[in-house]
């Protein structure tokens, strides 16, 4: 059994180009596909969604 490596921030930011994204999850290092044409009106729905209800 292959014990993982933990990863950090400063290794996995450099390897978010491009097409590939990578996220940091519990110091593991996941492959992510790229983000889609609705993902930014989603976030931004969501954040101003989430605002208003903050304040």
């Amino acid at each position: 059994m292959v014990t993982p490596t933990r990863a950090t921030i400063e290794a996995v930011l450099p390897l978010s180009v491009q097409d590939k994204r990578y996220d940091l999850v519990d110091g593991e290092l996941v492959s992510m596909s790229p983000t889609g044409s609705m993902h930014v009106p989603c976030t931004a729905s969501l954040c101003s969604s989430l605002i208003r209800l903050v304040e």
